[in-house]
C-alpha cells in the first residue's frame, strides 16, 4: 500500500559509482528522517540539487523491507545556511 507524504529536507548523497559520481540520493529532514529517494518519477532530477533544501510530495514505498519515497513533485527551497548565528 502506498501513502502519500509531503516534506521538508536536505537532498544528500547515499551512493556512488565507481567513478565517484553521485548515483542515489536521500532526503534528511529535520525531524530526523531520512527517506531514500525511488530513482523513478522525479528521483533522478535531485542529484543535481545535492545539498539543496526541498519541499517533495510523493509517495512511501516499501523496497526489500525498507521505505523510500517516490517523488512526483519538488520545489526548491534554498540552500541550507552553513552557520546560524544566535543573537
Amino acid at each position: 500500500m502506498e501513502n502519500m507524504i509531503r516534506i521538508n529536507g536536505i537532498v544528500i548523497p547515499i551512493d556512488w559509482d565507481p567513478g565517484g559520481e553521485v548515483v542515489a540520493v536521500a532526503i534528511a529532514t529535520y525531524d530526523e528522517g531520512f527517506y531514500p529517494v525511488a530513482l523513478n518519477a522525479k528521483g533522478p532530477e535531485l542529484i543535481a540539487h545535492l545539498r539543496k533544501t526541498i519541499q517533495a510530495d510523493g509517495q512511501i514505498e516499501t523496497r526489500d523491507g525498507r521505505p523510500t519515497i517516490r517523488v512526483d513533485r519538488y520545489t526548491l527551497l534554498g540552500v541550507p545556511p552553513l552557520k546560524r548565528q544566535y543573537p
